[in-house]
């Protein structure tokens, strides 16, 4: 995942089990980063880890900002695709790289744009999703 249009806030976190890459979606979990997993607890979203981490050491996470605009794969089985009716509908995490079309309960993607022939989706955060 990447922050394709808007601004960022750097913030560092110490990095929890199995440290975090450049471009997964960090989580907080027992005050420290790590990678999110299937549907994220809402509050919890720190932003894009910036760099590689391992375990224990400072992540510098991309806080992105409320409208930041962020880029990602998707995944779907039953919904393989998207249309100009899923502009504002919300999905949720397949896991830290990538957006689940077909899961849309307590989901933290808002759709703004996509591209089905490289099969991305831009996104922005929703507010409850957010810790920061």
């Amino acid at each position: 995942m990447e922050i394709v249009q808007g601004g960022y806030t750097i913030r560092k976190m110490v990095a929890g089990s199995g440290g975090g890459s450049k471009g997964d979606v960090a989580v907080v979990s027992s005050n420290k980063a790590v990678k999110a997993a299937t549907g994220p607890t809402a509050g919890t979203v720190l932003g894009l880890f910036l760099e590689d981490v391992a375990e224990n050491g400072i992540a510098l996470i991309a806080v992105p900002d409320k409208n930041a605009i962020i880029r990602a794969p998707y995944i779907g089985t039953t919904k393989s695709s998207l249309a100009d009716s899923d502009l504002g509908k919300v999905f949720d995490l397949k896991d830290e790289k990538s957006i689940d079309l077909d899961d849309t309960t307590g989901a933290v993607c808002i759709c703004q744009s996509y591209d089905n022939e490289n099969k991305t989706i831009d996104f922005v955060f929703t507010q409850a999703a957010t810790y920061w």
